[in-house]
C-alpha cells in the first residue's frame, strides 16, 4: 500500500495502511508495556491476541512503520520502532549477538497470564498516580479478558490525556509504564525458544537496519552488526549456511529462506553500516548469492526450497506463495535485481528476471499471494535511484540522514568511507581531498554533485 501510494498518489492507500498500523499499535496485539507485538489478534478489533511473540513478525513490522515514518513524518511510528526493538534487545537476544525465534503464549498454565492486569494490580503499583493511566489504557475492574485487562488505547484515551492536569503526559505514561514493567519482571515469564533461525535473523538485520536510519540511533546498527558478524563467523561453515543453532549444535541441510532473508539484511546492513566496513557486507551477500543460484536455481528460473538431490525427500519443495513470512524466492529475486544494481553484475541481473517470469502466470491468477513478488518487479520497473557518497565518515552521516529521512522505495544507497571501493557505482566519483560528495542519479544518469545538505535536500526533492 505504502509503495503503491508513493507510485500514484492515491491516499486511499496511505489511507489504509495508516488505519491498520495505528490500530495494531494501539490495540492488545501490541504489549502496551514492554513492547513488540504479539502473533495475531483473534478479534476484528486488535484486542484480543495470542500472546506468543515470534521474531519473525516484529521484524517485518518495523521496516514498515518505517516507511510510515519516512511519508508521514508522524513520530508515532518512531515510538512503535523503539518499543520494539528494545523488546528485543532485551528479551530475545543472546550473548552471541543472534535474535532468539518466539515467547510463549502461555506462564503457569494460562494463556495470556503474564501480559494481562487487574485493576487493583494497577492501583497497587502506581498508587496515587494510577488514575489517568487506567483511563487512558481503559482498565476497569471487571475487564476485557477473563476477568483481567489487556491494556489498549481508544479515541477516548485521548480525551483522558487532554483532560489531565499532568503537565507532560507522554513522560507520565513512559514512568508509568516502566513501573509495571518492572512489576512485571517478577512473574512466571513464558519459555523462550532460545534456537536461533538464520532466516529470521536476516528479517531481524533488517528490521534494526531500518529503524536506525529513522531514529538515527546507534545502539540499533550496533544490534545489526553484531548479529551478522555471528552468523558469519559461527553460522557460515564451509562454504554452507547453517539454517538452526543452539547451545552450539548446528543444524544439517540448507534452505533458500536462509540465503534469501540473510542476503535482503546484509544489503540493508551494506547501506547502514557507517561504524565499519560497510563493503564488508556486500562482499559476503555475493558470496552467498553466488551459493543461492548455484545450489536452488533451476535452468527455468524458478527458486526451489532445497538444493537438488538431496536424499531426505520425496520431492523437490517450493513455496512461491507469500503466507506468515514472504515467499523467500520473491525475496530472493528482489535481492538479486538490487545486488546487480550496486555490484554491475549481469547474472544477478538475468536470474532475478528468469525467476520473475517463471511466476508470472501464478501472478496474474492469485496477485494477492504475491506482495513481495509485486515489490521486486515494482523495481524492476521503477526508475532507479542510486545515490552515491564518498568522504569522511563524520561528515558521511549527516548527508545520510538526509538521505534515510525520504520515502524513496526503488533507491540504493552506496557509501565509501575509505575512497577504495571498486565498485562501479564508485567509478570516476570518489572524493579527493576526503570532502564529501553526493551524487543523486536516476537510472544511472547523475546529476552535478553536491557537497552540502541543502542541496542534497534539493535534489532528493527533484527525485521525489
Amino acid at each position: 500500500f505504502l509503495c503503491y501510494y508513493k507510485r500514484s498518489g492515491d491516499l486511499r492507500f496511505l489511507q489504509g495502511a495508516e488505519l491498520a498500523l495505528k490500530n495494531m499499535a494501539h490495540g492488545g496485539i501490541f504489549d502496551q508495556i514492554g513492547g513488540g507485538f504479539h502473533r495475531y489478534s483473534t478479534d476484528s478489533h486488535w484486542l484480543v491476541p495470542h500472546f506468543e511473540k515470534m521474531l519473525y513478525d516484529n521484524a517485518l513490522l518495523v521496516p514498515t512503520y518505517a516507511e510510515a515514518y519516512q511519508i508521514t513524518k508522524n513520530e508515532f511510528y518512531l515510538k512503535v520502532i523503539r518499543e520494539t526493538l528494545d523488546f528485543i534487545l532485551r528479551e530475545m537476544t543472546d550473548s552471541t549477538g543472534g535474535f532468539y525465534s518466539a515467547l510463549d503464549a502461555d506462564s503457569e498454565g494460562e494463556e495470556g497470564k503474564f501480559y494481562v492486569w487487574s485493576y487493583d494490580e494497577i492501583k497497587t503499583v502506581l498508587a496515587d498516580q494510577a488514575e489517568p493511566f487506567l483511563s487512558y489504557y481503559n482498565v476497569t475492574p471487571e475487564g476485557n479478558f477473563e476477568g483481567k485487562n489487556i491494556l489498549h488505547v481508544t479515541s477516548g484515551s485521548d480525551r483522558v490525556r487532554h483532560d489531565s492536569n499532568i503537565k507532560n503526559f507522554d513522560s507520565y505514561l513512559e514512568d508509568s509504564r516502566k513501573k509495571l514493567l518492572l512489576a512485571r519482571s517478577k512473574r512466571v515469564r513464558p519459555l523462550t525458544d532460545d534456537k536461533i533461525l538464520t532466516s529470521w535473523n536476516g528479517l531481524a538485520i533488517t528490521a534494526f537496519c531500518r529503524g536506525y536510519q529513522v531514529t538515527g540511533e546507534k545502539r540499533f546498527l550496533e544490534a545489526a552488526i553484531k548479529c551478522a558478524s555471528f552468523i558469519r563467523q559461527e553460522l557460515y561453515r564451509d562454504g554452507k549456511l547453517t539454517h538452526s543453532y543452539r547451545d552450539g549444535k548446528h543444524s544439517s541441510g540448507e534452505f533458500l529462506e536462509d540465503y534469501s532473508f540473510l542476503i535482503r539484511g546484509l544489503i540493508d546492513l551494506y547501506e547502514s553500516d557507517i561504524i565499519g566496513n560497510n563493503e564488508e557486507w556486500i562482499l559476503f551477500a555475493q558470496e552467498l548469492s553466488d551459493n543461492a543460484i548455484r545450489l536452488f536455481a533451476s535452468e527455468d528460473g524458478k527458486f526451489y526450497l532445497r538444493p537438488a538431490g538431496e536424499t531426505d525427500l520425496l520431492f523437490r519443495p517450493k513455496e512461491e506463495r507469500d503466507g506468515a513470512i514472504p515467499a523467500a524466492a520473491s525475496i530472493m529475486t528482489g535481492n538479486l535485481l538490487k545486488l546487480n544494481r550496486i555490484t554491475g553484475e549481469k547474472e544477478y541481473f538475468i536470474s532475478a528476471e528468469k525467476s520473475s517470469k517463471s511466476l508470472s502466470g501464478q501472478l496474474k491468477q492469485y496477485p494477492a499471494g504475491f506482495s513481495s513478488l509485486t515489490a521486486a518487479l515494482d523495481y524492476y520497473f521503477a526508475d532507479k535511484v542510486e545515490i552515491v557518497l564518498t568522504g569522511k565518515r563524520e561528515k558521511l552521516t549527516e548527508m545520510l540522514s538526509a538521505v534515510y529521512r525520504r520515502y524513496l522505495p526503488n533507491r540504493v544507497v552506496a557509501f565509501d568511507k575509505s575512497g577504495n571501493s571498486k565498485l562501479p557505482l564508485f567509478e570516476g566519483r570518489q572524493s579527493q581531498d576526503g570532502q564529501v560528495r553526493v551524487f543523486v542519479c536516476l537510472n544511472s544518469v547523475c546529476k552535478l554533485p553536491v557537497k552540502t545538505v541543502e542541496d542534497l535536500e534539493s535534489q532528493l526533492g527533484e527525485i521525489q
